[in-house]
């Protein structure tokens, strides 16, 4: 399914149908647990740090989406800790 058909406002039902694991929007503070699928909440930002996932509003960007990529920069921080790389 393409992800342009999906509404992130319900990608999560949509996956959960396909999977045995707990899928969870996020839209604030989320403790990160093995086993689970993780969504980011329409007009979010997705950040990782000391074993949580946090939001904030997305900033607008003028060419393609670079939420992931921000999530990303944040890996290596979150890894660096105990409790997210346990």
């Amino acid at each position: 399914m393409s992800a342009k058909r999906v509404s992130s406002a319900v990608a999560d039902k949509v996956l959960q149908n396909v999977t045995r694991m707990r899928v969870s929007q996020v839209g604030g503070p989320t403790q990160i647990e093995a086993n689970h699928v993780y969504v980011i909440a329409p007009g979010k930002s997705l950040t990782m740090a000391d074993g949580y996932l946090n939001t904030r509003n997305a900033e607008p960007t003028a060419g393609r989406p670079v939420t992931i990529d921000r999530f990303f920069g944040t890996w290596p921080t979150c890894m660096a800790s105990v409790r997210c790389a346990s």
